[in-house]
């Protein structure tokens, strides 16, 4: 914005350099200046990134232009705003004529102005400066903004002339150009004129307004920043929460978010929802105590702050109970005291440990039974023995009598025997066999003295191939279509259930394949694979669970004293077991049974 009316006298230094190496020489001083303040990153108020801040980055061009007009009004004084590197950013006020329509028309002009502004924009301390045409009395100011430690731009004023200073000398300088004496002197005479003191006022005047906008710079700077640091850290809140929303879902276990004071569930993960068959919205209209089979234990946990739940019993939607087990972890979340939950549905797991210390218990039975009847069966075949030799050497009166005692002694035999079977004691006469076929025929056995009203069907599967005793697996399932049998008598003699009286009863065998694993393992350690099944199903008086929990136990039986030896599940079971299958019980009072055996496939050859 200078206007350079003289020809500048430049040191021997400067004399070997053009005017255009001059300024390119200062343009990059100046440009290394600003890099090393800029580099100043570790000053608190310094800016977060290198790259400088533009003024307009932080003022709006049209709240700036009038800022500067005021003042250049109220001073009387040409004034303009550039950025740090010497680019004009407002539009001049009270611009000269001397200026911009004869000194910058020369290319001798405008490299002297651009030569006399590059001091101005190379950032300095906060105070303002005054600058002299160089060999003239035309007198420019300038004060610099900043944002924090940043230099952002300069405000300019300008030119003004020096009141004591010849007129003339200028004149001369002007027409050096080559500009007309007159023109020259009618421009000067219109500059502003005054004493260094009074521009010296105007420039301290300016170096408060640039000290206003410095800190309005850096207080938007601050906020520019603020504002930065806050969407940064809403963008990372909004990544964690996606995150722990993602691992929230993905828990396999139910997940729940809970209100420590009202125990309100705040949040429910999709395990939950499935868990306990409530939608999401239903979920979070409850309390967990409503959830809660045992709900004084579940208050009472919170109560005390456990973070360990033993075996407890919830409810599903449906009101049925289900045993659970979880975990809860406290903290504070918003203000208010909030609990993590986990609950683990252990339905499995119980009902493993159940098929455990049941096949356990059996085992210890099956090893008692199998070892007294073993002993037992070797003291009966000397008894049996000698009561055939006393049958052939006593009268006609003792050999009634002896008779009875070796029937009495053979039904021994037949309960050691079953006993062994039940113990494992056996040996089984292997072969390969069809059970499908193996179980139509125990069925077309069985409907010879079947009751006319109950009927008896199978549903076949085709050759389902077993490597087994045909002899003994064809007893159990005579045995279970017998019980099935009896199970329907009871209902329609009418000691069970006389209102069902008149129900049509059936015993149902149905053979098949399915994948599955040995409930006497772990599940999540062995994959399932295709066994062999057959089962035998009725509709007659059921089982309660007490029943069902004994069922197999040598010697238990639901029969009339005389009716039943409590043997044949015993003897099942220990037949099923040593084919190193399983059997599977479901019934329900006054709905039926049905018994399922389960054996390895064998080979076909």
């Amino acid at each position: 914005m200078s206007a350079c009316l003289r020809l500048t006298q430049h040191s021997k230094k400067d004399e070997q350099l053009s005017k255009e190496e001059l300024i390119q020489e200062i343009h990059a001083l100046r440009s290394r200046v600003n890099e090393l303040e800029f580099s100043q990153t570790s000053l608190v108020n310094a800016p977060a990134k290198s790259t400088p801040t533009h003024i307009l980055d932080l003022f709006d061009l049209e709240e700036i232009q009038t800022v500067q007009n005021a003042f250049s009004d109220a001073v009387g004084v040409t004034s303009i705003i550039t950025d740090h590197q010497g680019n004009e950013i407002t539009h001049a006020s009270n611009e000269l004529c001397l200026c911009s329509s004869m000194v910058r028309k020369t290319e001798q002009g405008r490299n002297q102005c651009l030569l006399n502004q590059e001091g101005f924009h190379i950032a300095g301390d906060a105070t303002h400066e005054i600058h002299e045409c160089v060999n003239a009395g035309l007198l420019e100011g300038v004060a610099r903004i900043f944002a924090g430690r940043l230099h952002i731009g300069n405000w300019i004023v300008g030119k003004v002339r020096d009141e004591n200073e010849d007129i003339e000398s200028l004149v001369e300088a002007g027409m050096s150009l080559g500009f007309d004496e007159n023109l020259v002197r009618e421009s000067l005479l219109m500059t502003p004129a005054m004493s260094r003191a009074g521009f010296e006022r105007i420039c301290k005047a300016l170096h408060v307004f640039s000290q206003q906008l410095s800190e309005m710079a850096l207080q938007r700077l601050q906020m520019r920043k603020a504002i930065q640091s806050i969407r940064v850290a809403e963008s990372l809140r909004i990544e964690n929460e996606n995150q722990y929303s993602k691992l929230f879902q993905a828990a396999l276990e139910a997940v729940f978010l809970f209100d420590c004071e009202s125990l309100k569930i705040l949040q429910a993960n999709t395990a939950a929802i499935k868990m306990y068959g409530y939608s999401l919205e239903e979920i979070t209209e409850m309390t967990v105590d409503e959830l809660s089979s045992e709900p004084e234990q579940t208050r009472l946990s919170f109560t005390l702050r456990r973070t360990k739940i033993p075996l407890r019993y919830h409810r599903k939607k449906d009101g049925a109970p289900f045993p659970i087990e979880g975990f809860l972890s406290f903290f504070e979340l918003g203000g208010r005291e909030v609990a993590i939950g986990i609950a683990r549905d252990v339905s499995d797991r119980l009902r493993m440990e159940e098929q455990l210390r049941h096949s356990q218990k059996m085992e210890a039975i099956g090893r008692l039974a199998g070892g007294v009847a073993h002993d037992f069966n070797n003291l009966l075949s000397g008894v049996i023995g000698h009561l055939y030799l006393a049958e052939s050497a006593s009268g006609e009166g003792g050999t009634h009598s002896i008779q009875q005692a070796r029937k009495s002694a053979d039904r021994c035999a037949e309960l050691v025997q079953q006993l062994l079977v039940f113990g494992r004691r056996v040996e089984l006469n292997r072969q390969t066999t069809d059970l499908t076929a193996l179980a139509e025929d125990a069925a077309a056995t069985a409907r010879a003295t079947l009751d006319q009203r109950i009927r008896l069907e199978v549903e076949p599967a085709g050759p389902i191939v077993l490597s087994c005793d045909e002899t003994k697996v064809h007893s159990v399932l005579l045995n279970l279509i017998n019980n099935a049998r009896d199970a329907i008598l009871d209902v329609l003699n009418g000691s069970f259930y006389p209102e069902r009286i008149h129900d049509e009863f059936r015993i149902e065998l149905a053979t098949g394949t399915e994948m599955k694993t040995p409930p006497h393992v772990n599940a999540d350690n062995i994959p399932p694979c295709e066994y062999a099944c057959v089962s035998v199903s009725d509709n007659g008086k059921g089982m309660d669970q007490a029943t069902k929990s004994q069922a197999f136990e040598p010697f238990f039986t639901t029969k009339q004293v005389g009716k039943g030896t409590g043997l044949g599940l015993a003897s099942a079971y220990g037949i099923v077991h040593q084919h190193d299958g399983w059997i599977e019980l479901d019934s329900r009072p006054g709905m039926g049974t049905r018994f399922t055996l389960y054996f390895p496939l064998g080979e076909l050859v």
